[in-house]
This record gives C-alpha cells, sequence and structure tokens, in this order.
C-alpha cells in the first residue's frame, strides 16, 4: 500500500481493512494496535491517495460508527476496553501527520483528515482554525458536508 498509486491504493486499503475490521460484524481483529503505527507512518508519505486510505482505515478504528463504540462493545470486557484505549492512543498521537492534509488538493485525503480529527480532537484550537478556514474558503461539496457533519456534532 505503500508504494500504491491511484486505484491501487484504494484496492490495497480495502485489503487491509478486511485484516483489520470483520466486515458483516463491524467488530475488530487484534490485528488494529499495531498497525495503527504504521497506518500514521502512511500518512508521514507524500502519496495523497495512500494517505486518504490511511486516514480513512483510522476512522473505522477509533470512529463511533466503526467497530469501535464509545463503551466496550462487551460491559465488564476489561481487555476490550483496554485495547480500544491503547488503539485510540496511538492513532491519536499520529495527528500532527493529519493536519498537513488539510490543505491537500486532493478531496480524499482532505476530507479523510478532517473526519479523523474531527473524532479525535473536534474541540482542539487548531483543529477549529482549520475547520473555519476550510468552511470559508473550501468549495467542494463533500468537504462542505464533512464540516456540516462535524458541527453538529460538537
Amino acid at each position: 500500500m505503500a508504494t500504491a498509486e491511484g486505484q491501487a491504493a484504494r484496492e490495497w486499503g480495502e485489503a487491509l481493512r478486511g485484516a483489520l475490521i470483520h466486515g458483516h460484524s463491524g467488530l475488530y481483529f487484534r490485528t488494529a494496535e499495531p498497525a495503527a503505527p504504521f497506518l500514521i507512518e502512511l500518512c508521514r508519505g507524500e502519496r495523497p491517495e495512500v494517505a486518504a486510505e490511511a486516514l480513512s482505515l483510522q476512522l473505522s478504528c477509533v470512529g463511533d460508527d466503526g467497530p469501535f463504540h464509545p463503551e466496550p462493545l462487551r460491559p465488564g470486557d476489561t481487555h476490550l476496553s483496554e485495547f480500544v484505549t491503547r488503539t485510540r492512543a496511538i492513532i491519536h498521537s499520529g495527528r500532527a501527520a493529519y493536519y498537513p492534509w488539510l490543505c491537500s488538493s486532493h478531496v480524499g485525503a482532505r476530507i479523510g483528515a478532517l473526519e479523523l480529527l474531527g473524532v479525535l480532537e473536534p474541540r482542539a484550537p487548531e483543529f477549529q482554525r482549520e475547520l473555519a478556514r476550510l468552511e470559508a474558503s473550501d468549495g467542494n461539496h463533500w468537504v462542505q458536508q464533512a464540516i456540516r457533519e462535524i458541527r453538529l456534532d460538537l
């Protein structure tokens, strides 16, 4: 995936998603935690298609509509709770790699960063400044829709 271009990046992203998340149940596999640092590194690269996939995969691991919900899927399961906490912390630690994609000309990477940061740190001053900048200057319909959804969740 790190060297993929165009549609190949998307195909590799889907294959990796299958290794991290059980499709029809939406449950994670234990591979999500060790994969998180790799996904962060992919966001530090220069390939927007690859970053878009990595951002999307990370969102799938921490987003409220993904396999990890705010509370453990099985109440009282401390292993699951600790696993979720560790994975969220790893993904959050990569936030500096996500911000530059908010300025990308690649819409998928821009939306991926917007949505992931909107989950990780929606009230952070830096994110709020970027959100306001994009709201005022980005004419893309999908970016504006993502901004509206983030604002609704605040």
